[in-house]
């Protein structure tokens, strides 16, 4: 909220600081926000599947701590080389953190997160690098992929328990068929993924155009399928599900072409990021 509210002002004419560029907005929405939101839900799902405490203490105080130092940092008018290493500390410590919790856990269905970390961390030490242009893409196709997949199997979890429960209510006896299987998801997030890379790859080319809309697609029917599943008025579901919406919008707006590439990629971490997110914290 601090660094909307500077790149608002900024944006205004309200602040004139040399270090809030648009190359800084883009890291701290992205790389900033993004890896707090990492932390936080990680950092209590990884235990929990695997059935150990989540990090406290002293541990979590040193994560945090190196978070916070990364957004100072990034603030200052230090040298670009003190920056990258004081920003990068914080991916590091994540990365082995998340990858001790796994291990110990013996649970490789955790392993979307580490790998989402390893790619943000890569793609920001890059931007680091000075590879500004680039590099807030391949952020946003990597959170993209957490929505789709970690994201989309939760919305889905919810919605299928919730679905559960209204049946009990209404006095169903038996068992049904659920909607959609993990092949359903693995599948929907390999040709999101397939359609983010081509995207990256050669934006211009018809195939990424036309696996975009594909992508879309999928994301709408899935939409669909869990507003079938449950069409109540739970306010928790349909924010998850306005969020997944903006994953369709975004998808569908980037297909359209590079003069809307610009608007794609906020729908997208505006709509579907911030949206996700917030709701999640709300029922937290």
């Amino acid at each position: 909220m601090i660094a909307l509210a500077l790149w608002i002002g900024q944006v205004s004419g309200l602040l004139h600081f040399a270090e809030l560029t648009s190359a800084w907005h883009a890291h701290e929405m992205l790389w900033g926000y993004f890896s707090a939101v990492l932390v936080g839900h990680g950092l209590l799902s990884v235990p929990n599947h695997s059935g150990k405490l989540p990090v406290t203490g002293k541990g979590l105080l040193l994560l945090w701590s190196c978070w916070l130092l990364g957004r100072l940092a990034m603030l200052s008018p230090a040298p670009q080389l003190l920056k990258a290493v004081a920003d990068m500390g914080f991916w590091a410590f994540l990365f082995l953190v998340l990858t001790r919790e796994i291990v110990s856990g013996r649970k490789i269905s955790n392993s979307p997160y580490l790998l989402a970390v390893l790619v943000l961390g890569c793609a920001n030490a890059a931007f680091h690098m000075g590879l500004v242009t680039v590099t807030p893409k391949v952020a946003i196709c990597a959170i993209v992929m957490v929505i789709t997949l970690t994201g989309g199997r939760m919305i889905y979890s919810f919605t299928e328990n919730a679905r559960v429960e209204r049946l009990r209510k209404s006095g169903f006896v038996g068992t049904d068929r659920p909607m959609e299987t993990k092949l359903s998801q693995w599948v929907n997030s390999a040709l999101t993924c397939v359609s983010l890379l081509a995207w990256l790859v050669a934006p211009s080319q018809t195939f990424a155009t036309a696996s975009l809309l594909v992508a879309a697609i999928l994301a709408a029917m899935r939409l669909g399928i869990w507003f079938e599943m449950q069409p109540g008025k739970d306010v928790f579901l349909r924010g998850m599900y306005a969020a997944y919406f903006w994953v369709f919008a975004g998808l569908l707006v980037l297909a359209t072409g590079a003069e809307r590439e610009l608007m794609a990629l906020h729908i997208l971490m505006i709509g579907a990021m911030f949206t996700l997110t917030i709701t999640i914290m709300s029922r937290s």
